[in-house]
């Protein structure tokens, strides 16, 4: 969806006209969680993690 570490979270959901707390409902259905050790948001997908 989006390059690693890009954009942070509230940009993300600007441009998909969505809430913060909708966005990581959608992560957490997902199995991503977000690591936020870096200035921007890196998104991991943890079912493909080896």
């Amino acid at each position: 969806m989006y390059k690693e570490g890009t954009l942070n979270v509230l940009d993300i959901c600007e441009q998909l006209n969505i809430s913060i707390p909708t966005f990581y409902r959608y992560l957490k259905y997902q199995s991503i969680i977000l690591k936020a050790d870096t200035p921007a948001y890196e998104v991991v997908d943890t079912a493909n993690a080896i």
